[in-house]
């Protein structure tokens, strides 16, 4: 009985900085109008663009076996954020994207008007089903392998208001918040977003940032100050990568996840295979299925911001005020206990091996002693509530004469089959809690002097939920199982809190006395996150050179950015039963709990506290281009990098920006002439902060080729 999973939700995370930094880096001049056109009156004028693209892109680094499950041929202890990694190993290719975005606008006058975007991928790599793994599942397909969208498609009436001018905006329509470049985690929280988008070699930011149904009134209330107010009408969560995707780093919360595998990576993704044992596959063996989603209210959505310009502050400098009230769309996890009859069932299937074990030891024949293990373990699960089959029981009672003739452990046999009959019945669940509500400041200026652009943001949030450590949650939703077992041996009746009187031994209960969360009972729902403050603060400062390398000029970003939770609880004291309170950080697979390492049935090594999320952590992305210009007739050259590094801390999840020691480096070459070609190749690397960095593997070249017309 050895439970650890691992659910990473990555809405807005670092592991995109280097498809959007070499996506800033490139500097490529927007499209003129390629199709255009005027009535005769000279009151409608219609624009259409469209871009298609061609990308590759190819994996170079070998799996880190403390990313793969120990099952699966690694070393590491989940099986939960593995399939990624082994489906596309070292020099696969594992994209092959077809894009295509194409933007339509009508305009009256400049009056009113309507706008339409939409966008198209099709992945040749991902549709032709040959990953090496583990196949994709339609779900994630349909994120990451086929796919038209509509993305904007509103219409916008301008008038004056008091003798300024105003602007309403009705339908699918994408607002820009803030002032940050890369770093996730300030105030543009207005849209949803597509992860996955990113990761296609040659993307833009209009195919990640979606659209939601939404009024938008935007008021100039005197010559400097201005406000906008919205509404949102519906609500979507982020997209993040399917399980099985190149990027993906969670088998669970991603399209296509529909499970939970226990057992500290000794478990496969394929099952256990009985058969030496007289007994079948079992292929969700000690797994905990996914729930629906608990979806959220689309109303209550709303938002307002103001801008103040200061024409004689420096070479003029904009302040903003923001105010939203939103609903999360990244995912936070809860769990539900297993069911009465999962622990009769549990209870059933432990006694089905022990008794067929022990009748075999008393002298029975083999085909007695597994009759009789059967009929002892469907009565016991039926006393308790369980509807065990004569066919399961007959299994585990084969599983169990086995098992004793080949002087193997029955005890723990039977502990690991109860646990998979529990763990059926338990279930793992998504949630978006409401009515987050934010407060921001923005700022951008220039340096007279120098010439140096600085912008920056800070944000407060009231009740954002956090992730709690995934770990704990497992353990907590075993409880019922742990304890309800040992009161079924020691003949005494479970109670309405899943124990009985007295409780059994605390070295028989392990998991139920050590836990950070206590002990449940069946069919109980464990919340998995809290409420939190939490700060924000970002800061950017951009400058221009002229004459670099022979360049006609070169640009460089320097932005860093901080994440600040001052309600953070002790990891070790204090929480609800007094032994602290975890938040969930990457890669932490095993216990952070040091009472629970002396125990047999766990793993000895324990993750370290500086694993889990802490209440400050920062850091910083170092972006930058030449620009030769005509070097080759009309073609333009823009090399261009990016660095990016976690300096110290770990993000709350979900959704953390920082993880401490992470790092990813971009270098890349930009081709593009008249504006209409593009062509891109780019070097991106991962590293640092070992087996919490859940991409530290996956170091990648992209090339890709773009036309506009």
């Amino acid at each position: 009985m050895r439970p650890t999973f691992e659910v990473r939700t990555r809405g807005r995370p670092r592991l995109a900085v280097a498809a959007g930094a070499a996506l800033l880096a490139a500097g490529v001049a927007p499209l003129a109008h390629a199709v255009s056109f005027q009535g005769e009156s000279g009151n409608w004028t219609l624009s259409w663009d469209t871009t298609v693209g061609y990308g590759q892109g190819w994996r170079l680094s070998r799996p880190d076996c403390r990313l793969i499950a120990i099952a699966n041929g690694g070393c590491g202890y989940s099986p939960n954020i593995d399939d990624g990694d082994l489906n596309y190993l070292q020099k696969a290719t594992f994209t092959e994207a077809l894009t295509g975005v194409t933007e339509l606008s009508l305009n009256y006058r400049d009056k009113a008007g309507v706008f339409v975007r939409g966008s198209g991928l099709y992945d040749f790599k991902v549709m032709d089903n040959n990953t090496a793994h583990v196949p994709l599942t339609h779900d994630a397909k349909g994120v990451i392998g086929s796919y038209t969208r509509l993305l904007d498609a509103f219409g916008f009436y301008r008038f004056t208001l008091g003798g300024m001018p105003s602007e309403l905006r009705l339908g699918r329509q994408v607002v820009d918040w803030g002032e940050s470049t890369f770093i996730p985690g300030g105030l543009n929280a207005v849209d949803y977003f597509d992860v996955t988008a990113l990761q296609v070699p040659g993307a833009e930011l209009r195919q990640a940032l979606l659209p939601d149904e939404m009024a938008v009134l935007n008021l100039q209330l005197s010559k400097n100050l201005s406000s906008q107010l919205l509404y949102l009408f519906d609500w979507h969560k982020d997209i993040i990568e399917p399980d099985g995707a190149y990027f993906g780093t969670s088998d669970v919360a991603g399209p296509g996840g529909n499970r939970v595998i226990l057992g500290f990576g000794a478990i496969s993704d394929f099952g256990v295979d009985f058969s030496s044992l007289g007994g079948p596959l079992i292929g969700d063996f000690q797994t905990i299925p996914r729930l629906g989603d608990h979806k959220p209210l689309q109303s209550g959505q709303f938002g307002v911001n103001f801008k103040l310009y200061l024409p004689n502050f420096g070479q003029g400098t904009q302040l903003g005020l923001y105010f939203l009230n939103y609903t999360s769309r990244l995912p936070v996890v809860s769990l539900a206990t297993g069911t009465q009859a999962g622990l009769g069932n549990a209870w059933g299937a432990a006694s089905a091996v022990g008794a067929a074990a022990q009748a075999l030891a008393a002298g029975l024949p083999f085909a007695a002693a597994v009759a009789t293990g059967a009929a002892v373990g469907q009565q016991r699960a039926a006393a308790q509530g369980g509807n065990l089959s004569a066919a399961t029981a007959q299994q585990y009672a084969t599983i169990g004469a086995n098992t004793s003739r080949a002087g193997g452990d029955v005890a723990n046999q039977a502990a690991n089959i109860a646990t998979t009959e529990y763990s059926r019945t338990e279930g793992i669940y998504e949630e978006f809690p409401r009515d987050i509500k934010m407060l921001g400041l923005s700022f951008n200026t220039q340096i007279q002097k120098t010439g140096t652009a600085l912008q920056g943001e800070v944000a407060f949030r009231h009740n954002v939920p956090l992730q709690l450590d995934d770990v704990e949650l497992i353990y907590a939703s075993l409880t019922p199982f742990e304890s309800g077992l040992q009161c079924l041996q020691l003949g005494r009746p479970i109670n309405a809190a899943g124990s009985c009187t007295p409780p059994p031994p605390a070295a028989l209960t392990p998991i139920t006395r050590n836990n950070q969360f206590g002990g449940f009972a069946v069919g109980q729902a464990i919340r998995g996150w809290e409420l939190k403050n939490t700060w924000h603060l970002d800061v950017t400062a951009t400058q221009v050179f002229a004459n670099v390398l022979k360049a006609s000029q070169a640009v460089l970003l320097v932005e860093a950015g901080g994440d600040y939770v001052p309600g953070l609880e002790d990891r070790l004291s204090g929480g609800p039963v007094g032994l602290g309170l975890r938040y969930d950080g990457p890669g932490t697979n095993l216990s952070g709990n040091p009472q629970l390492g002396g125990y047999p049935e766990f793993p000895s090594r324990v993750e370290p506290g500086s694993a889990f999320a802490t209440k400050f952590a920062w850091g910083y992305v170092i972006s930058g281009r030449l620009e030769y210009d005509g070097v080759i007739g009309d073609w333009n050259l823009l090399p261009h990098f990016t660095w990016t590094q976690d300096a110290s801390g770990n993000s709350p999840g979900p959704g953390g920006a920082f993880v401490s020691g992470r790092y990813a480096s971009t270098v890349g070459l930009t081709a593009s002439v008249r504006q209409r070609w593009d062509l891109d190749v780019s070097y991106t690397n991962y590293g640092g902060a070992g087996q919490y960095n859940l991409l530290n593997d996956r170091s990648f070249v992209a090339a890709s080729i773009k036309f506009s017309f």
